[in-house]
Parts: C-alpha cells; structure tokens; sequence
C-alpha cells in the first residue's frame, strides 16, 4: 500500500522521543493512537484523495484534503482516530522508526467453522470466499463477473452461518432492487430497504442502498435487537469502488462490531489512489474467485542453469511438452525435454540427476 502524500500537521520529529512506547487502543471500527510520530502522520495522508472525520461533526468534511485520520488534542494527550483496517499499517511505520507498542484490544475473532453449504444439486462451493469470512472481519472478493454469480457468493456465506445477519448493500436502488429475486432463488427468506420500500418487519438477510442502511436497521426484525447500525453481523458492499466513494463510509464510521466484505470484479482496474482508499475501508485480506469452485494457485518457478554438454535423452518425448519449452537454445533442446518428461512422470531419481542441488 502507497500511503504517502502531503504533510499537513505542524508537528516535528522532536515532538515524540524515539524511547516513547505508542499506544494503539482499539475501537471498532477504529484506532486510536497516542502519541503520533511525524512518520505515522505522512503515512496516513495521501494527496489529492477525500477527508473523513471520525470524532466530531461527522455530518462536515475536512477542509484538509487527504488525511486519512481525525486529530484530537487536549491539555492531556494528542492522538488520532484511523481506520481499523490501517492498523497493519500503522504497525509497520511504528516499527520502521523504531518505537515500541503497546496495543490494547484487536480485531475481531475468527468465526466458528462454517455449516454444510448446499445450494443445489451441483454442490459447488466457494471454499476460499468462506475462508475469508471466517478468518477475517474485513476483506476484498474479487471476482469473475461473467462466470460468478454474485447472488450466489452471498447466499453461500448466509447459509454457513445460520446465526448471523447480512446487509447486503448497493449504491443504485436499480441493482438493490433486482438482487433479492436472485437470492429468494436460494435463500428462503430475504428483504428489501429502499426509499421506496420498506417492510414492516425485516428477515435475516437484507438488501439495501448506501443512503438506506440507516433505515434498514431500524427495520424490527424477530427474536432480532433493533441496535442501529450495528443491528447486522455482515456487510457485504456489492461495489467496494462504489462503496468507498458515497455514504457508505460515513455509516461505517457510526458502526462497531461488523464485519465488512467489498466485492470488486476482476475486469475493474481502481487506480493507485483509488486502490489506497478500498484498501483503508476493507483491509488488505483478499480473496479471488475466478469462477464458482475455483481457486487461484501461484505459480512456482525454479530458475536453474543447465550446462549444454549434458548428456542426450535415451527416450524421445512427444510434442505435449514443446510448448512449454523455450527453444532459443538449440544445445538444450533434448535435455529440457528429459526434464520435462522427468517432471510429468514424477521420475524423482532422474530429477534428481539432472538437477543436482534442488
């Protein structure tokens, strides 16, 4: 993550003695931190991106562009209020300059195992979105968007965790109010917040838009506490772009205890400012699905130098495997055509031969 932009507090380097042990106290869904280095302000400013405010006033922006936290100060102390989802952050600049931490509280604890999910006959499940929901209480899906269904990314994650409550939130009343149909497809019992319609009372799973999430928990909901914002368990923003750039930041900052997914496709390229700000709201835990069932694996590569006087290979070896070669080097040929048929046949001995030391 780039956090670095234009220093705008007066503060210097002398202010904090590098002996000095900073306090993190957490309150979800933020941090507060005193006392702050010169470093931890740089870090948390980024030029030219939007202001929240935290504390006080939280119906009025910062005149001071790109401050990724809200300064408090008295006779007493001088701290800040960040993000939570900084707190990684937050630790590293504390940690680089040298200071010692003292950080009391934490995230959120990971959830018990999810229940059995079974949609449909096919059986498919989204073992990694699951992991992610269950280890973290923020995260990035990013996804397919030709190939996943998003209806169905939420209704595995209601269906694994029978107890909890789910908002699920658009930033257009158009999309919140074509999503239910898709999900009734899957889950027995779901509603609707807008402006336009509210029921009287709401089921376990709700959708909403970013300006109706204030509305949607004030919505009774049975054997369920009306409690505002933090009436539900789980977030999920169906456009985490969308979502960093209207209210629903602003609702986020009044809520505690929640635990918030940003769902982004895989076709969606956010700029590097753009990228800070998702990252600042849903943590830096990320999950991708390629399509349902699917799961990336990183690719492993061993770099080796092959001495060209090796010996030939005994055996010729069909064309499957001269695709993946490179040919520059026509002295190598046969025996990068050995080492690829030693691979595919798992011939650990011959491996072995041919690439001493790995």
């Amino acid at each position: 993550m780039s956090l670095v932009g234009i220093l705008t507090e007066k503060r210097t380097s002398a202010d904090v003695d590098r002996r000095s042990t900073i306090a993190i106290e957490w309150c979800d869904p933020l941090i507060w931190i005193e006392p702050v280095p010169i470093e931890l302000y740089r870090a948390l400013t980024l030029a030219g991106s939007p202001s929240f405010q935290v504390s006080d006033h939280l119906d009025k922006a910062l005149t001071e562009p790109g401050k990724l936290y809200d300064r408090c100060c008295s006779e007493r102390y001088v701290g800040i209020y960040t993000l939570a989802a900084l707190a990684p952050v937050v630790r590293h600049v504390l940690n680089r300059a040298g200071f010692s931490v003292n950080e009391v509280g934490g995230p959120a604890r990971p959830l018990a195992p999810p229940q059995p999910v079974y949609l449909d006959p096919t059986g498919v499940v989204d073992h990694v979105l699951l992991d992610l929901v269950q280890h973290h209480d923020r995260g990035l899906i990013r996804y397919a968007p030709t190939v996943v269904n998003v209806a169905r990314l939420i209704a595995q994650v209601a269906v694994a965790w029978p107890e909890k409550t789910l908002a699920v939130v658009a930033s257009q009343t158009d999309r919140a109010q074509h999503l239910p149909q898709a999900l009734r497809g899957l889950l027995p019992c779901v509603s609707l917040v807008t402006d336009e319609d509210r029921p009287a009372l709401r089921e376990r799973v709700v959708v909403t838009t970013d300006t109706g999430l204030d509305r949607a928990a004030s919505c009774p909901a049975p054997g369920a506490p009306n409690d505002g914002p933090s009436a539900f368990d789980m977030v999920f923003a169906l456009d985490a772009l969308e979502f960093v750039g209207g209210s629903g930041l602003k609702w986020l900052i009044t809520a505690s205890n929640i635990r918030l997914y940003g769902l982004l496709a895989s076709d969606v390229k956010p700029s590097r400012l753009q990228r800070d700000l998702i990252d600042a709201v849903f943590g830096f835990p990320e999950a991708v699905i390629p399509g349902h069932g699917d799961r990336v694996r990183p690719v492993c590569v061993v770099h080796y130098s092959i001495d060209s006087n090796l010996k030939m290979p005994q055996q010729p070896v069909g064309p499957t495997y001269r695709t993946a070669i490179d040919w520059r080097g026509a002295a190598l040929q046969p025996v990068l055509l050995q080492i690829a048929t030693a691979f595919s046949e798992d011939r650990r001995s011959e491996l072995a031969e041919l690439l001493p030391g790995i």
